[in-house]
């Protein structure tokens, strides 16, 4: 029961999870406990919608906030490009929960994970995602805005991407003293990311390759996605890129899978 607990819990959806699961997975294991993705039950928490009260109660058990899975991302990085705010743009559970996560920080992190959560939120696109985090910015406290992410985009470079409609939250990134990085240090796509895909593709060792590896019993809906190890530079005229499909699945094979 334990080990099925542990599965319910660090599974996706975690928020598929009754209150009693989650309740033993908290007594017997610890909140921070990760899966193979690195990912802890606050990650999954952070971003499925419906999962305000599992948030709450895996901080008060004490779940770090500020873990990082696989890829270096936080629970709280997950908040801000929750699917939440695409289903109901109004809810202020989603609201909420950003606010819980960035105030259970404790302030000798807080510089370091606001500024962060700064490149998490210009990546939505959305000026709400950006003020939300401003608004919790402590006066004095200088953001650090030159941080780039894995592939060497500071926040300002990755404003700038979306032009004139998000003019304005870029005006407010450059009056914090935002400047843009060094296209020196802004990596090219050269293969597949083995680290930043769904569960059931595999990349080959080479990252030139990937494929679908479904369960006996995978549902037909099931699907996949991969994302290069690093984005289409912005700051070049032109990029060429070819993908070739080398193999699709056979009708009756897939069927098989999907418990038909």
């Amino acid at each position: 029961m334990r080990y099925l607990c542990q599965y319910r819990v660090l599974s996706m959806p975690s928020f598929s999870a009754p209150t009693s699961v989650l309740a033993r997975f908290i007594e017997e294991t610890s909140p921070d406990l990760t899966n193979c993705f690195g990912k802890t039950a606050l990650h999954y928490a952070a971003f499925y919608p419906g999962t305000f009260d599992m948030t709450k109660r895996l901080l008060e058990a004490q779940a770090n906030p500020l873990a990082r899975d696989h890829l270096g991302h936080t629970p709280l990085h997950y908040s801000l490009l929750s699917e939440e705010r695409e289903l109901v743009r109004s809810s202020t559970t989603w609201t909420e929960r950003v606010q819980t996560l960035m105030r259970a920080i404790f302030p000798e992190n807080r510089q370091r994970a606001l500024s962060e959560a700064i490149l998490a939120a210009v990546k939505t696109g959305l000026e709400v995602q950006l003020d939300m985090v401003l608004n919790e910015k402590e006066e004095g406290l200088n953001l650090l805005l030159d941080i780039p992410d894995n592939s060497g985009y500071q926040a300002l470079d990755i404003a700038y991407s979306f032009g004139k409609e998000y003019e304005s939250a870029t005006q407010k990134i450059i009056a914090l003293g935002g400047k843009t990085g060094s296209n020196d240090k802004k990596k090219s796509p050269t293969r597949w990311n083995k680290d930043d895909r769904s569960e059931h593709l595999h990349v080959s060792e080479d990252g030139m390759e990937v494929s679908f590896v479904a369960y006996s019993l995978a549902p037909r809906y099931i699907m996949g996605a991969v994302r290069a190890d690093h984005p289409i530079p912005t700051h070049r005229r032109h990029f060429y890129f070819e993908v070739e499909v080398v193999e699709l699945p056979v009708r009756e094979i897939w069927d098989y899978r999907s418990g038909l």
